[in-house]
């Protein structure tokens, strides 16, 4: 069983090798001061973050599944116009 509230080294570490989205500790810290980054919650001073709310930043972060590249075009024309 995963323990609920990870480090943000684990945080790091979870994203990258079991999610396969490439993050460091370093790049949640940014995250922190400019925003735009998963939800954390601080214990004393310490940053902790839920699995869940990982995913959940992930999946906000994700496009519409797509069945070939050819949709990206498609999408991206769309937006652009």
């Amino acid at each position: 069983m995963e323990p609920e509230y990870l480090t943000r080294e684990k945080a790091a570490e979870f994203l990258t090798i079991r999610i396969g989205y490439p993050c460091t500790r370093k790049t949640l810290e940014q995250y922190v001061t400019r925003g735009g980054g998963p939800v954390f919650i601080l214990i004393g001073r310490r940053p902790f973050y839920r699995i869940e709310d990982l995913r959940a930043w992930l999946e906000s972060k994700s496009s519409e599944r797509m069945a070939s590249s050819s949709q990206i075009e498609a999408t991206e024309t769309l937006v652009l116009n």
